[in-house]
Parts: structure tokens; sequence; C-alpha cells
């Protein structure tokens, strides 16, 4: 059966003799005190697409389509190349009997040249499926800065604190603040003068 491949709008000029699928299974497994061992079903991994094959030099019967615009086969070294020096993901497209259309990483490439075939580059690659997350960094983004900004606001709200009986500024610093050595900075903070006396039900502020 006919099938094309693609890397963004670049056609394979030779198809390879085969293409692997992988997809594994994130599943674990654990055990559970009575049962044994069970096993806990996940999603499964990325899927992982390889295959290998060569550029040709000239137009030849392998070639996919005899009409098509074959570059030199540096230049699909250099196309790709660039793509991972860029660091940038690609969109996969197979049509056949294997149908993928998926954004994916280049996660190898390795080219070698063979004796008796000059001009000819064989390569082997391989490629991982990536899914955009820039939507959902954003959503937990924007989570982290209304936490944020709500623990901001609980405190710039003044915390207070009304006085009962017994109470003294060192007993309120050592007990509202956890330090009794504050009990100064809360008598310049209320504009409580010299003796410190305080009255049963005086609200007096913390912060």
């Amino acid at each position: 059966m006919k099938y094309n491949i693609f890397i963004n709008n670049l056609k394979i000029p030779v198809l390879p003799e085969e293409i692997n699928v992988d997809r594994k299974s994130n599943n674990d497994t654990t055990n559970v005190l009575g049962l044994g061992e069970i096993s806990r079903i996940k999603s499964t991994k990325l899927r992982e697409v390889s295959f290998k094959s060569f550029f040709p030099k000239n137009v030849a019967p392998y070639v996919v389509d005899k009409k098509m615009l074959l570059l030199k086969p540096s230049q699909y070294v250099d196309y790709i190349e660039a793509i991972r020096k860029n660091k940038i993901y690609i969109t996969l497209r197979i049509s056949g009997a294997i149908d993928i259309d998926m954004n994916a990483t280049i996660e190898k490439f390795s080219i070698n040249e063979k004796g008796g075939e000059p001009g000819d580059i064989y390569y082997d690659i391989a490629f991982k499926e990536y899914k955009n997350f820039s939507l959902t960094e954003l959503q937990i983004n924007d989570m982290e800065v209304e936490e944020k900004n709500s623990r901001q606001s609980d405190k710039d709200i003044d915390r207070t604190y009304t006085v009962k009986k017994g109470d003294c500024l060192w007993k309120i610093a050592k007990r509202e603040l956890g330090d009794g050595s504050k009990w100064r900075e809360l008598a310049k903070l209320n504009n409580i003068k010299a003796k410190y006396v305080l009255q049963i039900g005086q609200v007096i502020k913390l912060k």
C-alpha cells in the first residue's frame, strides 16, 4: 500500500521498509495486604515513531514521487539539524496503513554514507509525540498568583486582639506573635505609654 511521510511540509523522498510505532503503557503495580500484587491502570505514554531510510543523490525508481522537487541529501540533513538546533517541535504526518498526524520532537537523528553509493546519505530517525502544555502552565501560574495574592491580602488585613483579664503586653506578644520581647513594638504600635496599663476589653493592633 502506498503511503507518504512528511516532516512539516518536507516530504520524505524514499520510503522506509518499516515504520516502528511504540506506545507503552504507564501502568504500575503495588502490593496490597490481603490481595497481593495488583496493577494500577494509568494513561498511556507518549507515542514514539522511528524508521530508517536514505536521502538519494539522484532521482530513481525508489523515489516515492518522481515529480517531487528532490533536494540535495545535505539539504535534508541541514533542515532536520536546524529543527533540533532551534529546539522546536514538528508536525509528523504519515498516511497509509499507519495513519499518524501529530506534533513531535526529533529524539534521534544519525547519518552515514555507504561505500559504492556515493552521494546518498543514510539515516536513522526517531520521534516522540509532543503535547503543548503552555496553557496548562498558564493556568497553574494563574492559580499560584491568585493564591499568593490571597495570602498577601490576608497579611494586609490588620490583626487585632481584645485584652482579657490577666493580660499584659508581654503575654500578648508571646501568645500572638510568638515572641514576648516584641511587647515594646505592640506598645509603640498602639501608642501605649509608660506603665503600659491595659484595660479589659481594649482592642490593640498586632501589626
